[in-house]
């Protein structure tokens, strides 16, 4: 078996205390926060950009998102936060 200090910066990000198993809050985390705060604002800029929106479409966008964003990082540490008890500990000792 590989040593769980040995594990890549990747894996232990990615993984529960023991290095091993995949820490399921983290894993769902990354995938909001890639769908969530990346993908779809990205949607909507590309949209605006293409139909040469006003800067009132803009300033509107601007202001959503200053509720959006925050709101989505607390939804994904909150569910970082509620799994963590569910995943395996380390060895002790």
């Amino acid at each position: 078996m590989t040593d769980p200090a040995a594990a890549g910066w990747w894996t232990r990000l990615m993984s529960g205390a023991d290095n091993r198993t995949p820490a399921i809050g983290r894993v769902l985390g990354a995938v909001l926060f890639l769908n969530l705060l990346c993908a779809v604002p990205a949607v909507i800029v590309g949209v605006l950009l293409m139909q040469k929106a006003a800067w009132e479409t803009w300033r509107g966008l601007l202001v959503a998102l200053t509720g959006y964003a925050p709101s989505i990082v607390g939804a994904i540490a909150l569910l970082i936060r509620v799994t963590n008890p569910t995943e395996p500990r380390g060895e002790a000792g």
